[in-house]
């Protein structure tokens, strides 16, 4: 097995996870993609032309979270922070609106502290409004230890989930 080191902006590092489990893991390895701002932009463009993207470079320097979004909606950006993207919604066909906020937490619970503060001012200033809320995303928090995708690791041979 090949544990991944830290990498330079814009390269691409294979790592071998050994045989695989799932249909979707089936060729053994995964490519993890770290690209700079620059060559990301240049990349979604190639990839998903027509569509807008945005991202949170500015405050992360890997860009952990990007919206995107085609044509038949408009969005507007209302924070963007390095665990956190919140914007306005609307699709153009209906004129529906919502709040969408879409997160990556830090694996760290003293960093999260200050998504949670982030949360709270979108709830007070923004989501208060007339318009749905949606906020999704990883918050790399469980509830209690069966949650954790570690849990039968660590747990012992003998744990079981119901």
């Amino acid at each position: 097995m090949v544990h991944q080191k830290e990498e330079e902006e814009g390269e691409i590092v294979e790592e071998d996870e050994g045989q695989a489990n799932s249909a979707k893991e089936e060729t053994g390895s995964r490519v993890n993609l770290k690209l700079s701002a620059q060559a990301a932009g240049q990349s979604f463009n190639a990839t998903f032309p027509g569509w807008q993207c945005l991202h949170n470079y500015s405050h992360y320097r890997l860009g952990r979270i990007w919206v995107c979004w085609s044509e038949s909606v408009d969005v507007v950006p209302v924070l963007v922070s390095s665990q956190m993207i919140t914007c306005l919604v609307r699709f153009k066909e209906s004129n529906d609106i919502f709040l969408a906020s879409f997160v990556y937490a830090s694996n760290f619970m003293v960093e999260r502290r200050e998504l949670w503060r982030e949360m709270k001012m979108v709830s007070r200033q923004v989501a208060s409004g007339p318009n749905p809320w949606i906020l999704q995303g990883d918050f790399n928090v469980t509830l209690s230890a069966m949650e954790h995708s570690r849990f039968l690791n660590t747990a012992g041979e003998s744990a079981y989930v119901i």
